[in-house]
């Protein structure tokens, strides 16, 4: 069976590889997050502090000069 036939076919049980959360600030930032199961997302989406993660003095910003490049 091909690669393709076992993508169409609805006899396959599917499951959850993995599960991406993406994080987008009303400045444009987006920040994601990789976990291998649904648990581990939710209790990552469940912690406190979720706005923190944006506030970080060691990110870059779009009002930072660009880097300079030997």
């Amino acid at each position: 069976m091909s690669l393709i036939e076992k993508i169409l076919d609805d006899s396959i049980e599917r499951e959850v590889d993995k599960v991406l959360v993406e994080l987008v600030s009303n400045l444009g930032e987006v920040k994601i997050y990789e976990f291998e199961s649904v648990n581990d997302a939710l209790d990552f989406l469940k912690q406190d502090g979720l706005k923190e993660l944006f506030l970080t003095t060691d990110s870059y910003s779009l009002f930072d000069p660009p880097p300079e490049l030997d």
